[in-house]
C-alpha cells in the first residue's frame, strides 16, 4: 500500500537500510522504530567510493555499509522517513534528539512564522537545544519567555524542551529560501563561549564558523597571552576546537580535536 504522510517509501530491492547511532567510527547502537538516528546503506546500488582517502575513510562503517549523512527513522512498519542532515541532530548528554520535536510544537505557536531548532555547544553535556523563532508581523509583543512556557506545556520529551528561545528579525536563508542552519549553529556557538568568558570575567572577542574536515571551531582573541591561558582551561571541555590567539599555549587550537565527529 502507499507509504504513510512524510515517509519515503520502504528500501528498494536488493538494497539494506538501517538507522543507527555511531560513534568513534562504529555502530554503538541499533536505533529502535521511531527511534532517529543516522541513515546507513548498503548494496548494489551504491558507488565503490570516493578518491580522497580521507573523505573515503569517513564514509563507511561496519565494513561496507555506506553513511549516508542522513537523519532519518524507520517506524514499526518498515517505513522510512528523513527528517534531515545528521549534522542537526542534537545529542544532548546521549539523548537522540531529533530538532522537529521542537520546531513542531514552535510553529504551531499564533506568533511564530519561522523556527530553527539547533543543538548549542555544552561544556557538560556536549550540546543543549535552543530554538531561533521569526515572529509574524502583526505579533510584536510575544516574548521568549512566553515561548519557552509554550514549549514545556507542549513538547513531552523532558531533554528536548529547549534551554533557550531567541527571537530574530530576518532568519539565515540559502539561495533556495531555507533555513541557513550552520549560521544559527554558529551564532549559538559565539553565544555559548562569550557567556562563559563574561561569567569568569575575561574581555575577548569570539568567532565561530564550521570546516568541514576539522568539525566546528571558535576563533577567540584573547587581551594578553595571561588571558588566553586562562580561556584555553576554562573551555577546554567544549567539544569545539579552539582557536586562541595571545596564549602561551601553543597546543590551544588543537585541544579539543578528539571531541570532533
Amino acid at each position: 500500500h502507499p507509504p504513510p504522510p512524510g515517509s519515503v517509501g520502504v528500501r528498494i530491492p536488493y538494497s539494506e537500510v538501517r538507522v543507527v547511532e555511531i560513534a568513534a567510527g562504529r555502530v554503538v547502537r541499533e536505533c529502535g522504530p521511531d527511534v532517529p538516528g543516522m541513515l546507513i546503506t548498503r548494496g548494489p546500488h551504491l558507488f565503490q567510493g570516493y578518491l580522497d582517502p580521507e573523505d573515503n575513510a569517513k564514509a563507511w562503517v561496519d565494513g561496507d555499509w555506506f553513511i549516508t549523512g542522513d537523519l532519518a527513522y524507520i517506524d514499526a512498519a518498515g517505513f522510512l522517513y528523513v527528517t534531515g542532515r545528521a549534522r542537526e541532530l542534537i545529542i544532548r548528554g546521549g539523548h537522540n534528539i531529533d530538532p522537529l520535536l521542537i520546531e513542531e510544537p514552535l510553529s504551531r505557536h499564533p506568533a511564530v512564522a519561522e523556527v530553527a531548532a539547533i543543538g548549542q555547544p555544552d561544556p557538560y553535556a556536549g550540546e543543549v537545544p535552543i530554538a531561533y523563532v521569526r515572529l509574524k508581523s502583526d505579533a510584536p509583543g510575544t516574548g521568549e519567555a512566553e515561548l519557552l512556557d509554550w514549549c514545556r506545556t507542549r513538547i513531552g520529551e523532558q531533554a528536548a524542551i529547549p534551554k533557550r528561545v531567541e527571537i530574530l528579525k530576518v532568519m539565515p536563508v540559502t539561495a533556495a529560501g531555507k533555513i541557513f542552519k550552520p549560521e544559527l549553529i554558529n551564532r549559538a556557538t559565539e553565544f555559548a563561549l562569550r557567556h562563559s568568558l563574561q561569567e569568569a570575567g575575561i574581555a575577548a572577542t569570539v568567532s565561530a564558523r564550521f570546516d568541514p574536515r576539522r568539525g566546528q571551531i571558535a576563533a577567540i582573541a584573547a587581551a594578553s597571552a595571561e588571558d588566553g591561558d586562562r580561556i584555553g582551561a576554562l573551555l577546554r571541555s567544549y567539544p569545539l576546537v579552539l582557536e586562541i590567539s595571545g596564549s602561551n599555549d601553543q597546543s590551544a587550537s588543537d585541544r579539543n580535536a578528539a571531541c570532533q565527529q
